[in-house]
This record gives structure tokens, C-alpha cells and sequence, in this order.
């Protein structure tokens, strides 16, 4: 029977060293596809996989000593996103995108944040994928 995971134990890391205070993160991959119909496919259509890619979010919260460094700018990282202690899915990426949520002076609660990354290379699975 299968095991659900749990992302209680869900981090970024960047090398060994975690990538601010992550609270969610998110990964989309996808294939570029060619759909066509030629003179064998009898009126069907034929799909083929080309490119592979994949993009996410990194959700937080704000950590001057880490997020601002590492989390924007040009060069690529290789972010490891974990799914619990021990798997995770590896992707070279460029952060795309960074955001920071509402400051709120009134209440005082802790600052969030949100990069987008894209993958620029290849990136693997988890060895249970």
C-alpha cells in the first residue's frame, strides 16, 4: 500500500545550505509537444515529446541573511528542493521573479516573500520517482 508524503520536513537548499526561511515551494515540469497528421496516422493525430522543462515558486519568509543574495539575479543555481529529509528533486535554474509580500506595521507579522525560478539544464527526479 502506498504511503502518502508529508512536507512537514520539506526544505531549498542550495548545496547543503538552506535557502531562507521556505515555508512552500512548487515545481511544474512539462515537455514542448508537436502534434501533426501525416499520410499513416488514418486521420489521427501523432504527438511528439521535444524540450524538456520545468518552473516553480519559492514561498517564505523574509531572511535578510539569505533570500535577497540567493534567491534573485542572473546566474544559475542548482536549487534542491526536498520533499522530506531525504529526497528531492534537483533543478538548475535561473530565479525569474522576486517578491516581497505586504509589510504590515500595524501587526508586526513576519515579512513574506515569493521567487519564481525557471529551469536552465536538466534537473532529476527523486530516487523514488
Amino acid at each position: 500500500m502506498a504511503t502518502p508524503l508529508s512536507g512537514k520536513d520539506g526544505t531549498v537548499k542550495i548545496a547543503t545550505t538552506a535557502v531562507a526561511l521556505i515555508t512552500h515551494w512548487t515545481l511544474e515540469k512539462s515537455v514542448n509537444t508537436d502534434r501533426f497528421a501525416d499520410n499513416e496516422s488514418a486521420g489521427y493525430k501523432r504527438t511528439i515529446a521535444g524540450v524538456r522543462h520545468a518552473r516553480g515558486t519559492v514561498r517564505g519568509k523574509l531572511d535578510t541573511a539569505a533570500a535577497s543574495t540567493i534567491l534573485e539575479g542572473t546566474s544559475s543555481v542548482v536549487l534542491d528542493l526536498y520533499v522530506n529529509a531525504t529526497e528531492f528533486y534537483r533543478v538548475t535554474s535561473i530565479m525569474s521573479n522576486f517578491k516581497v509580500g505586504e509589510v504590515d506595521i500595524n501587526d508586526g507579522p513576519a515579512i513574506p516573500f515569493e521567487a519564481t525560478f525557471e529551469s536552465t539544464g536538466s534537473f532529476a527526479e527523486p530516487t523514488w520517482v
